[in-house]
């Protein structure tokens, strides 16, 4: 384990994060959608249904990120939204905190009706959570799935140049999709374990679904950002790699 936190202390002091939302941004003027401009039976819609902006109480203060829903009763998003540590972007460190609640508004696609938005606790601690990888898999209840369904994972290795979808809370605001310049990319300072991508995401993108644009399934869970010279990279967690470390996954993927 302290391997791992260096590690992620490595990482993190090469990522750019996006403010007290966390990690997850990419672009100074992102050029993400509101999916509310897409009808609901469009594809974007419904493939956007499982997804929820994750609210996590914390000792401090409130902070937020993007999950979805990968069975009738797991939930998934980064590690980093719910651990015990806080990252302190004045000092560049990881400080210790305490998760009081955790809970998922699924449904919020309009800011002016917030009558629609169903909210579901998820319960602490998690059943899984890897800190190097930066996923957390956890129980939420009151079956949220029953309405909004659950997203589909593939553990196919993504492409070089795959066309990319990723749908989220970006600022937490309503739900968001990026397609415009979003694909796989090879960069020449890779991160062991990531999926670098040009998708337009901010701060709240973090936990959100990566979908292969082609096949709409879930390729990977967006993480962070990497400041490269040029331009910002994204960067996300494939789901091959997980589920070559998670017992748990692979069994969720092989009840779908």
């Amino acid at each position: 384990m302290q391997f791992l936190s260096r590690h992620l202390k490595r990482l993190c002091t090469t990522l750019v994060l996006s403010g007290p939302l966390g990690f997850g941004a990419v672009h100074a003027e992102p050029a993400y959608e509101p999916m509310l401009d897409y009808h609901p039976t469009s594809i974007f819609a419904q493939v956007g249904q499982p997804v929820g902006r994750l609210r996590t109480l914390t000792s401090f203060g409130r902070s937020g990120c993007t999950a979805f829903l990968i069975s009738p009763t797991h939930l998934m998003t980064n590690e980093h939204c719910i651990g015990d540590r806080h990252w302190d972007h004045k000092t560049k460190t990881w400080l210790p905190r305490t998760v009081q609640s955790v809970k998922v508004e699924m449904g919020a696609v309009d800011p002016n009706d917030n009558q629609r938005i169903d909210t579901y606790s998820v319960q602490m601690p998690p059943l899984e959570m890897n800190e190097a990888l930066d996923y957390a898999i956890l129980n939420v209840t009151g079956n949220p799935a029953d309405k909004y369904g659950y997203l589909a994972i593939s553990t196919a290795k993504p492409a070089f140049k795959m066309p990319l979808w990723i749908i989220g809370h970006p600022k937490l605001k309503v739900q968001q999709i990026s397609r415009l310049h979003c694909r796989v990319i090879q960069h020449a300072r890779p991160h062991k374990h990531r999926l670098h991508h040009t998708c337009p995401t901010a701060g709240g993108n973090s936990g959100s679904p990566v979908f292969d644009a082609s096949t709409h399934e879930v390729i990977a869970i967006n993480h962070a950002r990497y400041s490269a010279e040029v331009r910002d990279v994204g960067l996300a967690v494939p789901f091959h790699i997980i589920a070559a470390q998670s017992p748990l996954l692979r069994a969720i993927i092989g009840n779908q």
